[in-house]
């Protein structure tokens, strides 16, 4: 096969799996309360799009909350006004993800669950909105009262897609070399 013919074969499936690549981004995070008393620590999945809000919209969670009625995350709470804020169970809060420097939540926070649907809200900021860098507050009402955590979000971990494509050009890339050198020959 020549490589004009190899080249137009990468070029048009690297287009094609481009356009499948998932709308979505996944942050680390980890929290831990000034007292040790409570840890937070997962993933979340975010849409790849600003919304209405100025935020990304949490679609998915994962994780473990270490500490009393604690457990690992078993679902989030969905936020039938999103992305606006939505009050129930006790709880205000919107699931969005605010991708200023530092990346964080606002004073609404993320609604989510632990084992026996134990909710828990990780929020941060003030009343006026004013968004807190590192320091946060975990709360849940089932008997356990909350905490303040210090913590943070690292950046986006990176999607197999994104290794896909990063080991396919990799390939192209060896694939050219070889040629080359078999052609100096």
């Amino acid at each position: 096969m020549k490589l004009k013919t190899i080249r137009n074969l990468l070029l048009v499936s690297g287009a094609v799996f481009a356009t499948t690549v998932a709308s979505a981004a996944e942050y680390s995070f980890e929290f831990l309360a000034h007292d040790n008393s409570y840890q937070v620590e997962g993933i979340f999945t975010t849409a790849d799009v600003l919304n209405g809000a100025g935020g990304y919209s949490i679609v998915g969670i994962t994780g473990t909350v270490t500490g009393a009625n604690g457990g690992a995350i078993t679902s989030l709470v969905n936020d039938p006004v999103a992305p606006n804020a939505n009050n129930q169970f006790g709880y205000i809060y919107d699931n969005n993800y605010f991708p200023s420097s530092p990346l964080q939540l606002n004073w609404f926070g993320v609604l989510f669950t632990t084992g026996e649907d134990t909710k828990w809200n990780l929020w941060g900021g003030n009343q006026n909105n004013t968004p807190f860098t590192t320091n946060y507050t975990l709360h849940s009402y089932t008997g356990t009262g909350g905490a303040s955590v210090l913590g943070g979000f690292t950046s986006a971990v990176p999607e197999p897609e994104s290794y896909a494509m990063m080991l396919a050009g990799l390939a192209l890339m060896g694939t050219i070399a070889r040629r080359r050198k078999s052609k100096a020959a």
